[in-house]
C-alpha cells in the first residue's frame, strides 16, 4: 500500500469513529497530508468536507475546486462529481456538454461508476465486472487490503433504535421532538403512521 493511502484510511478512521474517538479535525488534516502528496482520493475527500459542510464552511468554489483537482488524478469519483458540478453549475459555470464529455471519458477508460447510473447495469454486466476484476492484480491487491479493515467495520453492532444505513438514533429524535411539541407527547415508536395507498 501506498504511504499516502495511509493517510486516507486513517482520515477515514476518524472521520467515522472506526477504533479511534471521532475527530473531524483529525480527518480531515489526515486527507489534507494526502492532497498534498497529489493523493485523487485525499482531494476527493477534502472536496466533500467542503461541499457538504464538515468540519468546514460549506463552501461550494472550494469543493469544485478539489473535486477538479481530484479528478486531474485520475480519480473515478473526483471525476464524476467534476461533472456533476459542471452540469449543474455548482462552483463553476454551467456547461452540459462538457459534463457529458468527462462522464464518456469514464466509459472510454473502461471505468464503471454504479453510483452514477447513467444506466443501470444488468446482472450480466455486474458479472462481466467481477470476473475482469478477478483478473486483475492491483484490483484484487485492492480487495485485500479492504478485506484487512472489513473484520473493524463487521463488528460495530447497531442497538435496534438505530438504522443501519446510518447512526440515526430513532429515540433520541423522537424525544428531541416530542420536546419541541412538534409531534404528539408520545414516543415516535408509539406513533402509529397510516398510508394512503
Amino acid at each position: 500500500m501506498s504511504f499516502y493511502k495511509e493517510f486516507c484510511i486513517q482520515g477515514w478512521k476518524y472521520q467515522f469513529g472506526i477504533y479511534v474517538e471521532k475527530n473531524l479535525e483529525k480527518a480531515f488534516d489526515f486527507y489534507k497530508q494526502a492532497t498534498d502528496l497529489g493523493d485523487g482520493e485525499g482531494m476527493f475527500q477534502i472536496a466533500e468536507f467542503y461541499h457538504l459542510g464538515i468540519h468546514v464552511k460549506k463552501d461550494r468554489n472550494n469543493a469544485f475546486e478539489y473535486f477538479q483537482k481530484s479528478a486531474s488524478t485520475g480519480f473515478e469519483m473526483g471525476i464524476v462529481k467534476k461533472a456533476f458540478c459542471n452540469r449543474y453549475g455548482y462552483g463553476t459555470q454551467e456547461n452540459y456538454n462538457y459534463s457529458e464529455e468527462l462522464l464518456n471519458t469514464l466509459e472510454i477508460m473502461g471505468l464503471y461508476s454504479f453510483a452514477l447510473a447513467r444506466h443501470r447495469p444488468t446482472a450480466e454486466d455486474i458479472n462481466n465486472t467481477v470476473e475482469e476484476w478477478s483478473k486483475n492484480e492491483e484490483i484484487m491487491g485492492q480487495f485485500e487490503t479492504a478485506d484487512e479493515y472489513r473484520p473493524q467495520l463487521v463488528e460495530q453492532i447497531h442497538p435496534k433504535e438505530m438504522f443501519t444505513s446510518k447512526l440515526i438514533n430513532v429515540r433520541e429524535i423522537s424525544k428531541k421532538l416530542s420536546e419541541m411539541a412538534i409531534v404528539p407527547s408520545k414516543p415516535m415508536e408509539h406513533v402509529n403512521i397510516q398510508d394512503d395507498f
